[in-house]
């Protein structure tokens, strides 16, 4: 997999939200670990009960996040997953399918683990994040509820 030339790499990731907090230094170091990988229309990004060993934020393209549970998700650039399965050393909890050309900013493990312990912005964006999914995942629907008082 290719690196992130340097200047790609900040004019790219400093439109990423998840990376505004970021200094232009520590946008250097995540660039420095990232590679750019590109999966075509259809592909599977991630699947359900693998091994989660990467960190992917799409920077161009669509994918959608299928669960067993629940209805799918649509990703678009600056998007982000795969950290629940780095935090928690745990499988994947969704496919993740390229729903038209992606390219994703990919962070190893040990590289994602680092830039947590270093980087305070990165974390608390990461935090940030991973709170709404789950506050918005415990949110059932209006109809649902209704159904469920009956």
């Amino acid at each position: 997999m290719p690196t992130l030339e340097r200047t790609e790499a900040l004019s790219t990731l400093k439109g990423v939200p998840l990376f505004a907090g970021l200094t232009p230094q520590q946008l250097r170091r995540v660039a420095e670990v990232g590679r750019l990988k590109l999966f075509r229309a259809g592909a599977a990004i991630v699947r359900l009960g693998e091994p989660g060993d990467t960190f992917y934020v799409i920077l161009d393209g669509h994918a959608l996040v299928v669960r067993e549970a629940g209805r799918p998700l649509k990703l678009h650039p600056g998007d982000f997953f795969g950290e629940l399965a780095l935090i928690e050393n745990a499988p994947r909890s969704a496919d993740v399918i390229a729903t038209d050309d992606v390219t994703a900013l990919t962070v190893g493990h040990t590289a994602f683990r680092k830039l947590l312990r270093s980087e305070a912005a990165f974390t608390h964006a990461i935090l940030k994040t991973v709170v709404g999914r789950m506050r918005n995942d415990q949110r059932a629907p209006r109809w649902e509820l209704d159904n469920l008082m009956r």
